[in-house]
This record gives C-alpha cells, structure tokens and sequence, in this order.
C-alpha cells in the first residue's frame, strides 16, 4: 500500500503538535499546582502576621509590619473590608479594588499577590526581590526548551523527507551529466519512492534506446557499406577498356541492383527514426485495408481472405507494413504458399500472414522483430534482407496503436497476426 507524502508530513506535524499539547498542560499543572500551593502559604502567613499585628499596639504596629516585611523579603498591607487601610508596608500597594480577585495580580507598579483574611478583610503582599521573576524566568526558559524541541523534531522529521528527494536529485544529475548507468535506491512506499522507482525505469528504458541506436547505427552502417563497395568496384571495372560489353551491361544493371538496395535502406532507416520520434504529428486518414492488401497479395501470389473493413490509419505506412509481411514470408517461405486473412475483431481489426517454411526457433520468435536481425541459419545478403522489415512492422502496428506478434502455423511454418484499432489512435 502506497503513503501518502502529504499525509505523512501532515500527520509528522500533527504529532508533533500533540507533544507540544502534552508538554504544555504538564507545564500548566504544574505552575497551576504551585499556584494553588503559594496562595495557600500566604494566607496563612497573613493571618500569623495578622494575628501579631492585632496584639501590637497601634503605636508600634508601622514598625512590627517592618519587621514582618524584612523576615518575609516582602512589602504587605492590610485592608479592611470596605477598602479600609489598617497598616501598609510601602506607598506601592494600592487598596483592592472593589472586583478584585484573589490570587496574583499585575500592576503598573509590579505584581504581587491578594488574599482574604478570616474576619473578610485583604491581605496584599509583593514581593521584594523578584521571586515571581524568578519563576517566570523558569517558565520562559521551559518555553523555550518546549521550541528547541519542536524545532529538533521538525528538523529531523523534514530531513527525512528531503534527503531522499536529494538522493534522487543527485542521481538525476549525474545521470543528466551523462552516467546512464546511474539507479537510486527506492525506499518507502510514498511519492518520492514511486517517483524514484519510475527515473529507475526512465533511465534504463533511455539506456536501453541509446544501446538500440548505437546498434542500429552499427547494423546500418555496415549495411550500408556492402552496396557502396559493390557500386565502387563497378565503377572501377567500368573504367577497364578491356572488359567485353556483355560483362560492362552486367555491371550497370548490378549497379541498378545497388543503387535500389541502398535507397531501400535508407529510406526504412529514415522510416524506423521517424517512428521512434514521439513528437512526430500522426496524419491518418479513413483507410479501406482490403485493397491494400489485395495489391501487396497479389505481388507475391498469397490467398488472401478478406472481409471488406477500413481503420484511421496512415496508408502509406499501412501499405509498407503489408509488404514487409508479403515480403518476409516469400523470403523465408521457400516457395510454399502464402495465405492471408483480413477480419474484424470487435473495435480491432486482425491480419494474420502465414507460409509454409521452416518457421523461426521459439527462441528467436521476439527477437526477430529487433533491428537488423537474422535468425540463425541465414547469413548476410543470401536472402535479399538486412533485418528491417519485421521491424518496421512492428513500429508501424504501434504507432497506430496497435500489436505485432508470431505464432507457431499449426501445418508448419510461421504466422504473423497483426491487431490495429478501428478508431484513432491520439
């Protein structure tokens, strides 16, 4: 099951918003918790320093608050329920306002913390020496421990992600420097693995291309050689006074010979280029295939059967691909019968060319189609042929969306079945 590159970075990040969820309610209970601890101690401190207060006379109340405030490193004041003041510490406490809460409060002049005395009067203290400040330091500092955290977690969570991309941007690049054996490793099951997995299949496809042209481009260049000596050697016996009329008319008409074989080359070679260019425009038309292979039927004495049909086809690249056919089996035929067929098959139509030869090695059955292929047995030039036909007629089948393949002739010999689409191919 493939997953989602979107929804692991999504569920990544939810994760990692749930950890900072977690971490901050186990921060607020705690600091909570104290809270509920601190106010606690103070009101019972406020209601010691209460209760020794009242027991001080009024003359001498100022100064034992003193005393209190420098044991607790605390300003405080008492005020009676109204608002009253009863003793007060420092001119920076503030009677309670009349919605004052219990618990800290914050003010211009610095915060502090309010509680209620048992008899409802208000006890405010503020501290001297920034203890809260202390504690809000620790908070802030947990806070930013708490980022450090998700920043760490973020990190590694989009490194991961993206070494892979880099892994598979730098295989692109060395392949694009020219390394066409370059592969990266698929790893994972999401996008990025699938996306690497098809620059695997890209690469060795584009690999497997150059390996065919260069082979192509091998085959061809030597196919074409052979005529090109033939046709020099002519010329130089023609240049030979000596030689008698009969052998001069011999060698102009071998050079006919040739001169066609090598257009013939050339021209299935410009063929075969223009059907492996993928840009290349498809120009069909309505074609009627019975006449067609009628004609090219009739060019080499083959039966034909043949239920009148038409496709969205090339006529001329439909007219080579019959020949090619005609043409194999006469060559590798022996001289046996040729028959062929011409039917509709659903949205498909079927022609199937069979003769009566030796057949091809079931080994050899797909290898046959490849450029510049001979089966064992048949050596250069003996037959006429340098191992394009069947392969154009295979390029031809498929850029009109449509197949190739052979099967064994039940009465001996070989049998090749065409299927091409009736509709257009886009």
């Amino acid at each position: 099951m493939r997953r989602r590159l979107y929804l692991q970075i999504y569920l990544a990040f939810l994760g990692v918003t749930l950890c900072c969820v977690i971490v901050a309610g186990i921060l607020g209970s705690v600091f909570g918790t104290r809270r509920e601890q601190t106010v606690a101690l103070v009101s019972a401190v406020a209601e010691v320093v209460d209760a020794d207060l009242s027991a001080t006379p009024a003359a001498r109340r100022h100064q034992e608050a003193e005393l209190w405030a420098d044991r607790l490193d605390s300003d405080f004041g008492i005020w009676g329920p109204e608002g009253e003041l009863v003793v007060r510490t420092t001119e920076a406490l503030e009677p309670p306002p009349v919605d004052a809460e219990l618990g800290w409060f914050h003010d211009s002049e610095g915060h502090g913390m309010r509680v209620r005395l048992e008899d409802g009067r208000w006890f405010i203290g503020m501290p001297r020496h920034g203890d809260f400040g202390r504690g809000l330091a620790r908070f802030i500092f947990a806070l930013v421990l708490l980022m450090l955290v998700m920043a760490a977690g973020c990190y590694l969570i989009a490194r991961t992600i993206t070494r892979r991309l880099e892994t598979l941007r730098d295989g692109v690049d060395r392949w694009g420097a020219g390394d066409l054996g370059t592969r990266v490793a698929v790893q994972g099951r999401d996008e990025v693995a699938e996306l690497a997995g098809t620059f695997n299949q890209a690469a060795s496809r584009v690999a497997e291309l150059m390996t065919q042209q260069r082979r192509v481009l091998a085959h061809a260049s030597h196919e074409l050689r052979s005529p090109l000596t033939r046709i020099r050697m002519a010329l130089e016996l023609l240049a030979d006074p000596s030689i008698t009329m009969e052998r001069r008319a011999k060698l102009v008409v071998d050079t006919e010979t040739d001169i066609q074989e090598l257009d013939e080359l050339v021209g299935d070679v410009l063929l075969a280029a223009r059907l492996e260019d993928s840009e290349q425009p498809k120009r069909f038309e309505s074609v009627a295939l019975e006449p067609l292979l009628r004609e090219e039927a009739l060019r080499v004495g083959a039966k034909l059967t043949a239920t009148p049909t038409s496709i969205e086809g090339n006529p001329r690249m439909l007219r080579r691909l019959f020949r090619n056919l005609f043409e194999n089996a006469k060559r590798y035929g022996e001289g046996a019968a040729i028959e062929a067929r011409l039917e509709a098959d659903g949205s498909h139509v079927r022609i199937v060319v069979a003769d009566a030869g030796p057949g091809i090695a079931e080994s050899e059955r797909e290898r046959v189609f490849e450029p510049f292929y001979r089966a064992e047995g048949h050596r250069e030039g003996e037959d006429g042929g340098v191992g394009l036909g069947l392969s154009l007629v295979r390029q031809i089948a498929e850029h009109h969306g449509g197949s190739v393949r052979y099967e064994a002739n039940a009465r001996g010999g070989s049998r090749f079945q065409v299927r091409l689409p009736r509709g257009r191919t886009p």
